[in-house]
């Protein structure tokens, strides 16, 4: 897939998938602000990869030591197409068995409260 339509199309059949996480560093890091922590945690391939993400939503938390996010997908119109979930996760599983998902590996929060 190398065009992808705009969020308001990806948005027309609703959205659904909703994922949220918090990465959590081990040590006393904290970050200025959430770019800064995307970097630490994440490649620059793995931020790429969000493009198949409706809706995105990135914070720190609140001593800002940790990187919140929680991201959903659309559907497409045409049931031939790859849905974009499933491009997001076969990009990152493929990134992550390389070992190109993570610059600094985190304590992982899998069960993080939704951003929205």
């Amino acid at each position: 897939m190398t065009d992808l339509p705009s969020k308001e199309i990806m948005r027309k059949n609703g959205t659904f998938n909703k994922i949220s996480k918090i990465y959590e560093v081990e040590d006393d890091t904290t970050f200025k602000d959430v770019n800064e922590a995307k970097d630490y945690f994440l490649t620059k391939e793995a931020q790429e990869s969000f493009k198949y993400c409706c809706d995105t939503k990135f914070v720190l938390t609140d001593k800002k030591d940790a990187l919140h996010w929680t991201i959903n997908f659309g559907i497409p119109s045409d049931p031939k197409e790859k849905a974009w979930a499933d491009c997001w996760r076969d990009t990152k599983q493929s990134l992550h068995d390389n070992n190109n998902w993570f610059n600094n590996f985190p304590n992982l929060v899998h069960d993080a409260k939704n951003l929205f």
